[in-house]
């Protein structure tokens, strides 16, 4: 890649982050309704940038605690893969739809998982979260509490399971 383009996909996420982690429509209507701000960038330029690899801060901020939500204590382990965190965050498609991405965080290591979603049935969600406790399990982890949202319940993961089994979803 040019040095040229680097330094444009650099404003734009400059942009982005600008206004809170804009997506890309977002930042399309923005280039439309505030031109000086994407002064020597292109349609185009902006059409590169969201082929990108996501961004972190947007991740990261998908999971953050949400003031509705405030915890009475923090989130602490001292052992991998004994406590998680996850949420949903909704990923913007070519067709103008969005896409379900289930994330889920390690709270000691930091290790982030992702898993893709069709959408956000109850059957999708816990298949996902069933994939990502499988791929701990393949890493020789026992994934024990789920915190997901921030929300102040903690489900044990052998919940999912069993319904699993007995077809509940």
């Amino acid at each position: 890649m040019k040095a040229e383009d680097e330094e444009k996909l650099e404003k734009i996420q400059g942009i982005h982050r600008k206004y809170g982690h804009a997506s890309y429509n977002e930042l399309v209507r923005l280039f439309y309704g505030a031109p000086n701000e994407f002064l020597g960038i292109t349609l185009d330029d902006l059409k590169m940038w969201k082929k990108r690899d996501f961004c972190t801060g947007c991740i990261v901020g998908a999971m953050k605690e949400h003031p509705k939500y405030k915890s009475t204590k923090l989130l602490i382990a001292d052992v991998p893969s004994k406590i998680n965190e996850a949420d949903l965050m909704f990923i913007e498609t070519n067709q103008d739809g969005k896409q379900p991405l289930y994330v889920q965080m390690d709270v000691c290591t930091k290790y982030v998982t992702g898993v893709g979603m069709n959408s956000r049935k109850k059957s999708e969600c816990m298949d996902a979260i069933l994939a990502v406790k499988d791929d701990y399990a393949i890493k020789g982890c026992r994934m024990e509490e789920l915190t997901f949202d921030r929300e102040p319940g903690i489900v044990p993961l052998e919940i999912l399971q069993r319904s699993k089994e007995l077809n509940y979803t």
